[in-house]
């Protein structure tokens, strides 16, 4: 499974963002979505130099991880992330 599959199963909002003026850095990650990290949680994102670098460097991050959405809210909700799979694309062009 790699990361698009796993954003449509959460159906949680995965977002790619441009900076400009930064040499086209890219980060990636599930707004309003933290990573349990011990007795935390943390806010993670990718980065990279096109959209598929920085979905990749996120997916890794939250692989085998517990992401939680509405941490502090009614609507809790907690998935644990299965090891991604890294997309690979030649987007070159």
């Amino acid at each position: 499974m790699n990361i698009y599959e796993f954003a449509d199963g959460l159906n949680e909002e995965l977002t790619i963002t441009r900076y400009p003026q930064q040499d086209n850095r890219f980060t990636a990650d599930f707004g309003g979505g933290e990573v349990k990290d011990g007795g935390m949680l943390v806010s993670r994102y990718g980065e990279g130099q096109s959209p598929v670098e920085a979905l990749n460097d996120y997916a890794a991050q939250i692989s085998g991880k517990t992401l939680v959405f509405d941490a502090y809210g009614d609507a809790r909700r907690e998935h644990l992330v299965p090891a991604l799979e890294k997309i690979l694309c030649d987007c070159k062009g």
